[in-house]
């Protein structure tokens, strides 16, 4: 149990509480704040080490991370794709081809019945026409880049 030295010194009053203090009580105060700094220097000791541990394995942290933010977003289309697919919306997988045999062929892109997936859900059933686009390859007709204007949500 913890005795109040005598005789205490009255430091001050307020409304509700008084304040007092003795000798014993300021040293006791010194030792707490002495204790509190000692701990924060060995947590900041515990914390510097940690750090150059985490930087001794930064490669390692790196490929986590990207790891993991490529999960993320494999993770977010997938539900993106389940959201489409539950109202109605006709979602689809790209076909990727492999590249020419020949070093002069020109690269393409060939993409039908595209929509704007939010467009056709929200569109309640209603027709909506597709698009059609084809970009580069051998055939004149295809240009090799297409610029896209208009307003917002307008089809694009």
């Amino acid at each position: 149990t913890f005795s109040f030295p005598l005789p205490p010194r009255r430091e001050g009053k307020r409304k509700g509480f008084e304040r007092f203090d003795s000798p014993e009580l300021g040293t006791m105060r010194k030792e707490r704040a002495a204790a509190e700094e000692a701990r924060e220097d060995a947590l900041g000791k515990v914390l510097s080490g940690l750090v150059l541990k985490f930087c001794e394995e930064w490669p390692r942290w790196q490929r986590a991370a990207e790891a993991i933010a490529c999960l993320d977003a494999l993770c977010s289309l997938a539900l993106a794709a389940e959201d489409l697919a539950a109202c109605c919306a006709q979602t689809c997988t790209p076909v990727l081809l492999p590249p020419p045999s020949t070093e002069d062929a020109k690269p393409s892109l060939s993409a039908s019945r595209l929509t704007h997936p939010t467009v056709g859900a929200m569109s309640g059933g209603k027709a909506f026409v597709p698009n059609d686009t084809f970009l580069g390859g051998e055939t004149p007709a295809s240009p090799p880049f297409l610029l896209l204007t208009g307003p917002n949500m307008g089809g694009k």
